[in-house]
């Protein structure tokens, strides 16, 4: 009896195959070869990319319930960020009590396919369960708890989670520090905290600042470098790896020069650089309720023009590129925003995109 890899393989093929014969290469223009094509398909986009190529695995369900999301999942990427299943409300539901199922899942999931694990997220503002938000207590005693909540996830996923996403969106559109539960009950120094916590925790793993709009927003860009070069200014220096610019961009913003220069200003401080959640809005206002050919296109070359500009990052410190989620029917942007999008590089019926052929060709 064949593998579900093997099965997966032959529906790729075959799929590609009616691609190519009724439409002409799934939309594609005619400069494309068909044999050619159906490689690509069938071997994994991994693969193409010396650096690895990650996927947001929104729920243990998902791999359970979706063999057409479990493939996808296992054969083009080399690398996992669970979605939801690390956040704090999801690890630490109750004060004295931690939750490790399903996170556990995936990580056995990963383990078994060979695919990198990295852990989101271990400080946010938001997915904060009620009973820390309801906390009362002393500047010490609210460190205790985040100190305990950091090392006490880190230690548990010791072995299994070499990268963490340490501290998310802790900066205003204006460049401020965002108030937080953390910031207004430890105080503006609860990041560096963050930092040296998880340090003394996992001596070995990297750690990253994660936040959106960096590939444009100058004044949030400027107050994350700022926050870097304080922290190697001090001694001892507080410890921090590089940096996560989520990369939830639309086809025609922000412009390829500001991610650029973005991109650019954390290669100069000798940092880790991960797209950490990128997907291609195509109805950022709401405004179609169908995904047009000229859409498809577009967002074909956004794609590849990210590609181009992580490829201009030195080898030694790329850390991947993660793209959030698998197939547009599961796009976070649907049920957060509430609108009709198509982001991702596979359609709601797990066909490939013209994004999909953007994105891998230019690995």
């Amino acid at each position: 009896m064949p593998s579900i890899s093997e099965v997966f393989r032959i529906l790729l093929m075959i799929s590609c195959c009616v691609c190519i014969l009724f439409t002409g290469g799934c939309g594609e223009s005619e400069d494309n070869d068909p044999d050619e094509m159906l490689t690509i398909m069938e071997d994994p986009i991994h693969s193409y990319a010396s650096y690895p190529i990650g996927v947001a695995i929104d729920s243990p369900h998902m791999l359970d319930d979706d063999i057409y999301y479990r493939s996808l999942a296992t054969h083009h990427h080399n690398s996992a960020t669970p979605g939801n299943d690390m956040k704090m409300d999801a690890l630490h539901p109750d004060e004295n009590s931690y939750s490790w199922d399903n996170a556990e899942e995936i990580l056995d999931f990963c383990n078994q396919h060979e695919m990198r694990v990295h852990g989101h997220v271990l400080v946010w503002h938001q997915q904060v369960p009620s009973w820390m938000e309801e906390y009362e207590g002393t500047p010490e005693e609210w460190e205790a708890i985040l100190k305990d909540h950091i090392q006490t996830i880190i230690t548990h996923f010791a072995g299994s989670v070499d990268s963490w996403d340490v501290v998310n969106e802790a900066f205003e559109e204006n460049g401020q520090l965002r108030h937080t539960i953390w910031r207004d009950n430890i105080g503006d120094d609860y990041i560096a905290k963050c930092f040296q916590w998880a340090r003394e925790a996992g001596p070995s793993i990297k750690l990253f600042y994660n936040d959106f709009s960096l590939s444009y927003n100058a004044q949030k860009m400027q107050a994350v470098l700022e926050m870097i070069d304080d922290f190697r200014s001090r001694d001892p220096e507080i410890p921090i790896d590089g940096i996560g610019f989520q990369m939830h961009i639309s086809d025609d913003q922000p412009l390829n020069e500001y991610i650029q220069a973005a991109v650019d200003s954390v290669k100069s401080r000798d940092l880790l650089i991960h797209f950490s959640e990128l997907d291609v809005s195509l109805n950022k206002f709401g405004l179609y309720s169908e995904l047009t050919e000229e859409m498809k296109i577009r967002q074909k070359e956004r794609y590849s023009d990210i590609v181009q500009i992580y490829n201009t990052i030195p080898r030694d410190q790329q850390f991947g590129i993660t793209i959030w989620g698998i197939s547009d029917a599961d796009s976070w942007i649907r049920y957060c925003f509430n609108r009709l999008d198509w982001p991702l590089l596979f359609d709601e019926e797990f066909e490939p995109k013209p994004a999909f052929w953007g994105f891998v060709t230019s690995l």
